[in-house]
């Protein structure tokens, strides 16, 4: 992680998600803040990926391809 200046929360969880937490840090050889902070970011990623999706839905003006077309435009022969 680079150097930045981080700022402590706080949470309340399961135990059961602190366990899966706490799981996954052992498997990836990193600690619980690791864990919770790339998490987060895959959540906010996740989250402005779909709520650009939900702007496209609504847009008349964006073609809406099938997923034929899609694989085709990947070069994808399926």
């Amino acid at each position: 992680m680079n150097k930045q200046h981080l700022k402590n929360i706080s949470a309340k969880v399961p135990d059961d998600l602190l366990v899966s937490i706490d799981e996954i840090a052992v498997l990836r050889n990193r600690n619980r803040g690791e864990i919770v902070r790339e998490a987060l970011n895959f959540y906010i990623d996740t989250m402005a990926d779909y709520r650009i999706a939900i702007d496209r839905l609504g847009d008349p003006t964006d073609e809406i391809q099938t997923e034929e077309e899609f694989l085709t435009e990947l070069g994808w022969d399926i």
